[in-house]
Parts: C-alpha cells; structure tokens; sequence
C-alpha cells in the first residue's frame, strides 16, 4: 500500500514537499502499529498494484477497447468486493479496528 510513497532515487521524511495529508499519516500510523505486533496478516489480498482500467485507450481505439475497459473494471469491482466481504477495509492491515483498538503497540511518529 505504501510502494507509491517510495523512491529509489532519495529518501522521503513525509514532510515539507515529501509531506502526506492527515489521513495518509494517520493510516500510515496504522500500518507502523500493525507491523509491531504479533498478528498474522490475514487478508487475501496483499497485492495492491494493478490496471484500473484503460483510460484514454478506450476513445482513442473508437471504442473498439471499450468491452475489455469493461471486462477489467467489473473483475476489479468484483475483486474489490470480495475484499470488503473480508474484514473491515478502513482497518487494514487490521482486520478489524477491534484489533486495532485492542492493539497496545504506539505507532511510530
């Protein structure tokens, strides 16, 4: 979840130009705290890099695109689902924020 913060090239603070908005933070916060416990990561899913579509590719072919652009987004929304069926997505990597709660790890700053 965290790779698009990432850059090989330097290191990010996460302040100044680096800086995250209030929920990045707090759900990067989130992540740190799930990482200093003993939980086993639980969910299904742990790989979060995907097409979300073909965008612009769709009117540039004449809408030739437009039943595999559909194709993709239907098999996302269907992953997506069965992802939420799953545990509580605002706690991820928790699967709940019972054991977030529960968890009395401080998260790194």
């Amino acid at each position: 979840m965290i790779w698009g913060l990432y850059d090989d090239r330097r290191e990010h603070a996460l302040v100044g130009e680096d800086g995250v908005d209030a929920n990045r933070r707090s759900d990067l916060a989130r992540y740190a705290a799930f990482l200093d416990t003993d939980l086993p990561y639980s969910w299904s899913r742990d790989n979060f890099v995907g097409i979300a579509g073909l965008g612009v590719l769709v009117p540039l072919s004449l809408g030739l695109l437009w039943p595999l652009d559909h194709w993709i987004k239907a098999r996302i929304r269907r992953a997506d689902d069965r992802f939420a069926a799953e545990g509580e997505v605002a706690a991820w990597p928790f699967m709940n924020a019972a054991d977030f709660m529960a968890s009395s790890v401080e998260p790194h700053q």
